[in-house]
């Protein structure tokens, strides 16, 4: 098999990542943008010895599960990789690649994951968002990377972070861009008035009537309705049996640190960032 043949294929599963896993004469191939059960015409685009990848030429029969992507840049931009499939397809195809990831790389077998907690909102919950400006000689663009991560895609919107972001994305384009001229980037997170692009400020997060603070470029729990039930379950699971120390890795501004001390004697944080550390 060559780059620019094409061949028929059912998608068996979806790899970590995104792309859709079948074989050709005992070969992998991954195929982007496909979905568990797609029939497809593909050309192969990128040959190794020990896989290849393959673009869609043609759906000749959809899986069930495949739908049409609500974002008009979907397919382009580099942010999402799961819209062309319904939304319990994606929680079926997300909780194999956390089951796979225990049995092929940690042997461990028949690992217990649980079902994954569904979010209430599938659209518009994330409450961050991470955008890069890029100036071309027909103006600059502001959005985020394409599917290759060398080029900037010029976005209006997006369909899955928080609209309160949608209207700072709307803002940053008719003010921001007008005035500044170079190149870099703009972090924005949802319930911050105005749009804030100094690195040094923090950004204020209530989770189970706690007050946390976040540094503006550092990390926070993205799901804006699912937080709060992420951290009851991380609390129900500590209070099944005493705990001496707790260490919280990768702790951030101490989210899970603060709401999980109550069960346990000693709490150990660790984080590489010194911002975050002098928030928590």
């Amino acid at each position: 098999m060559q780059i620019k043949n094409r061949v028929n294929v059912k998608i068996k599963s979806i790899a970590f990542g995104g792309e859709g896993v079948t074989r050709v004469n005992n070969l992998v191939v991954f195929v982007a943008f496909a979905a568990p059960g797609d029939e497809l015409e593909v050309e192969i685009v990128q040959r190794k010895k020990k896989f290849a990848r393959a673009e869609i030429v043609k759906i000749i029969k959809p899986s069930e599960g495949r739908i049409e992507p609500l974002c008009r840049y979907y397919g382009h931009c580099g942010g999402c990789c799961y819209q062309h499939m319904k939304y319990e397809m994606q929680l079926a195809v997300k909780k194999k690649q956390v089951i796979d990831a225990f049995e092929k790389i940690g042997g461990i077998a028949a690992p217990p994951v649980h079902e994954i907690i569904a979010s209430p909102k599938i659209y518009h919950y994330r409450g961050k968002a991470q955008l890069h400006a890029a100036q071309e000689a027909d103006g600059q663009k502001l959005g985020f990377m394409d599917v290759s991560g060398a080029d900037v895609v010029n976005i209006e919107r997006c369909e899955i972070v928080d609209e309160t972001i949608n209207e700072k994305i709307e803002i940053l384009r008719r003010d921001k861009l007008s005035e500044e001229r170079g190149e870099g980037g703009y972090t924005i997170w949802s319930g911050v008035c105005g749009v804030r692009t100094e690195k040094k400020e923090t950004i204020a997060r209530v989770v189970k009537e706690k007050d946390f603070l976040v540094p503006q470029e550092g990390f926070f729990q993205a799901n804006l309705y699912l937080t709060d039930r992420l951290v009851d379950e991380v609390c129900r699971a500590a209070a099944v049996e005493k705990i001496d120390t707790l260490v919280d890795a990768y702790c951030g501004s101490g989210l899970f640190s603060v709401l999980l001390s109550p069960f346990a004697r000693n709490v150990i944080g660790i984080e590489q960032d010194d911002k975050a550390i002098e928030c928590a």
